[in-house]
């Protein structure tokens, strides 16, 4: 679980999309918030259109924030 937000302002990004292995496998809803399942550690993409991808290193347990610029 987690929730993607600008950098500068904050706000919540609708949209975003996260991916993992090639494959997206998520988009954030109106609050920026998202969920994924999975099974151990690993990295995700994460992208908006205006914004720098930005992958992380992730554990399944952890509840994220990612502020994209």
């Amino acid at each position: 679980k987690g929730k993607v937000i600008d950098r500068v302002t904050n706000s919540p990004l609708s949209g975003a999309t996260i991916s993992a292995g090639g494959k997206n496998i998520a988009t954030t809803d109106k609050d920026g918030s998202f969920s994924i399942s999975c099974t151990n550690a690993g990295i995700i993409s994460l992208s908006f259109v205006g914004y720098e991808m930005q992958k992380i290193k992730v554990d399944c347990n952890d509840k994220v924030t990612i502020a994209l610029k």
